[in-house]
């Protein structure tokens, strides 16, 4: 299958061209973005509208699934405490790491039960998935979005919501983050209103990580630096990135919406919401 320029036996190069042999790592990075993006045009294209509504109907159906899900797995251990007592249950016991100390439990022992502290000091790199898949949720406020984010790039994930793209570093982890989306409404369909210095956040069970865009851009789908662990064009000693791609014009594959951001700083989600979503 030949999509965004790139076969599945040959490698695209930084011009763009398909070459053969075998991939390196950028070129196996934009060909997880192609089947990010491969299902929300080409159903477009060759479905019908209430196909499209349908997608659409599907997405928010399953994001409001994820939300309860997410709230569930990342409650504070006050606020399971709290629940427990009012079900009539025993609160659980915090998490202990191996030196004895409370530490961060996973998503899946929080949505068992087991009561995990809120992690000590700075940020905690990555996100703990949440058993439904959830790995951390995206705030765009210029766009007024705040979405479940899930793990995956396959058609089924993508239609709960925005997908972590596989290969592309976890949040927390150097290198830059990219998440696909498709170009439906509640989703990515407003991405172009998102311009440069507009912040976008990202929260998982321990960290909020704010971000700041950078550049806007519409790229031709055979265009393999998207996706680089350092994008051209980055700003000098800018080490942490996040890329959001759609496809562009609406309804069509023909070219790559993108916006990339810069990250300028990481909280404890213990502190509370960062001003670029309270307004304070």
């Amino acid at each position: 299958m030949h999509f965004m320029g790139i076969s599945r036996r040959g490698d695209a190069d930084r011009s763009g061209s398909v070459t053969t042999g075998r991939p390196d790592r950028t070129q196996r990075l934009l060909s997880v973005a192609a089947a990010v993006l491969l299902a929300g045009g080409l159903a477009l294209v060759g479905g019908t509208g209430w196909n499209w509504w349908s997608r659409i109907n599907q997405i928010q159906t399953n994001q409001a699934g994820l939300e309860r899900a997410v709230d569930a797995a990342w409650a504070r251990p006050v606020e399971r405490q709290q629940a427990a007592r009012a079900d009539g249950a025993a609160p659980a016991p915090a998490v202990r790491g191996a030196a004895g100390q409370a530490g961060q439990g996973t998503a899946a022992q929080a949505a068992q039960g087991a009561g995990a502290q809120e992690p000590q000091g700075g940020p905690v790199p990555g996100a703990s998935p949440s058993p439904s898949g959830a790995i951390a949720r995206l705030h765009i406020p210029r766009l007024r979005l705040d979405l479940v984010v899930v793990e995956g790039a396959r058609d089924e994930d993508l239609l709960r919501g925005p997908g972590h793209i596989p290969d592309t570093p976890s949040f927390g982890q150097p290198g830059n983050v990219g998440i696909g989306g498709h170009r439906y409404p509640g989703v990515f369909w407003d991405l172009d209103r998102l311009h440069e210095g507009d912040p976008v956040v990202v929260e998982t069970d321990s960290t909020w990580y704010i971000y700041r865009v950078s550049r806007e851009m519409i790229v031709g789908p055979s265009d393999v630096q998207v996706l680089a662990p350092r994008p051209a064009g980055a700003p000098a000693g800018a080490r942490d990135f996040l890329t959001l791609v759609t496809c562009d014009p609406v309804f069509t594959t023909l070219r790559r919406l993108v916006r990339q951001a810069v990250l300028v700083r990481a909280t404890p989600r213990s502190a509370g919401a960062p001003p670029e979503l309270t307004g304070n």
